[in-house]
């Protein structure tokens, strides 16, 4: 191109003009769904997703439960942070009681089945109780996990790390769950 060509100041002519821009209902609706989804991120941030329907927890857990000695054990639950104090019907601390007491008896009929197989192949073993060096029951765990053969005595280990007031108000609400369901009533 020459200095003087006057081309390339002249502006450029389409020949093919941009669509005209109109209102597209699957442009808002999609967008809404984008705003939706992270308004439920945020609340899932805030809340925690214990507040998911009960289907979604029960994958949630089954998906992260490991299988000992043909038990499905689920993992042990982590306490709550996000209890908002107001006496909500669902607490967060209710649901955290209910899980690790199914932990714990998951965890106890893994440990029973893994101690029976262990039973079982060593009656398969030729040789005496004591070819170990004797006083082996002196090495036996006496089980953390419900040592007290169940019920309020066996769990109370598993509460040692939450705060007593805590413990207190998870062992009145079971109690008041118990009895509404004894009575039929809905209670409250």
């Amino acid at each position: 191109m020459a200095i003087g060509d006057t081309t390339l100041h002249m502006p450029a002519v389409l020949s093919n003009p941009p669509p005209s821009v109109r209102n597209d209902t699957s442009i808002t609706g999609a967008l809404s769904h984008i705003y939706r989804d992270a308004r439920l991120q945020k609340a899932r941030v805030v809340f925690g997703s214990r507040l998911a329907g009960p289907a979604e927890r029960r994958r949630a857990i089954d998906s992260q439960s490991t299988t000992i000695h043909g038990v499905s054990v689920p993992p042990r639950p982590t306490e709550p942070d996000n209890c908002c104090m107001s006496g909500c019907v669902n607490c967060v601390w209710d649901v955290y009681r209910d899980d690790l007491e199914e932990w714990a008896g998951k965890r106890r009929e893994a440990d029973m089945r893994g101690a029976r197989a262990r039973m079982e192949a060593a009656k398969d073993v030729d040789g005496s109780m004591d070819d170990d060096g004797g006083g082996s029951e002196t090495n036996w765990d006496g089980g953390k996990i419900g040592s007290g053969g169940g019920g309020e005595a066996g769990m109370e280990g598993l509460f040692e790390g939450v705060p007593v007031g805590i413990r207190e108000f998870m062992r009145t609400e079971k109690r008041l769950k118990e009895r509404h369901k004894r009575e039929g009533t809905l209670g409250g």
